[in-house]
């Protein structure tokens, strides 16, 4: 079983298709770790009782800017046998503890990259990114294989009209990068519907997808 539990609103990037974007002017709310701690072990008595395993997959916001959030997974990891991932942005990658703390105690990690260069740093409001990123994520699929650990390194695209011609040269640099699995969605409009008409993929794009 899969749990997908969004456990921060709060986000460093300014993406302009994100609902969680800094800039906004909203409120924003976290789940307790007293929470999180009280579910995990309901989690880990179905998985005892079903024999099913279970992942607990953090999203958020960026859950990685959450340094409560390490002892939690540590503690759904050793202590209550349950498997742990996240979606990030990737901005706390370049930190060798956040690295090793994810090599011990996860089993999937996904980075959010919608882009070439540049163009992931206007969409996701974070200068240099794509080059910080270059660098972080095959640090740490080669530390990865070092250590002999489980983590799936994993990337999330969001396919929109201004990256859709460069998401087949982006899949080859992310698995020159360690990158192992690649998933993508289609932006959607419900949380920023300001940006969503401009950026939106019209059916030419969709045709174009399907060459692809």
């Amino acid at each position: 079983m899969v749990v997908v539990w969004r456990v921060t609103e709060q986000c460093n990037l300014a993406c302009g298709f994100c609902g969680f974007d800094r800039t906004l002017n909203r409120v924003r709310v976290e789940t307790s770790v007293e929470s999180l701690r009280r579910f995990g072990a309901v989690l880990r008595d179905w998985s005892l009782a079903s024999g099913e395993s279970v992942l607990v997959s953090w999203i958020g916001g960026e859950p990685l800017g959450r340094d409560d959030l390490r002892a939690v997974s540590r503690h759904f990891r050793e202590d209550l046998g349950l498997r742990v991932s996240t979606t990030t942005n990737g901005t706390t990658l370049g930190s060798a503890a956040v690295r090793s703390h994810l090599l011990d105690h996860y089993a999937e990690l996904t980075v959010s990259v919608d882009g070439v260069g540049p163009l992931h740093d206007r969409l996701r409001g974070w200068r240099g990114g794509f080059e910080n990123l270059s660098l972080s994520v095959p640090i740490l699929a080669r530390e990865a294989r070092e250590r002999e650990a489980p983590l799936r390194l994993r990337a999330n695209v969001v396919l929109m009209r201004g990256n859709l011609e460069q998401f087949e040269d982006l899949c080859s640099i992310l698995g020159d990068w360690g990158v192992v699995e690649i998933t993508f969605n289609q932006l959607g409009g419900a949380d920023r519907p300001e940006f969503f008409p401009e950026h939106r993929l019209r059916e030419a794009e969709v045709d174009r997808l399907r060459v692809i």
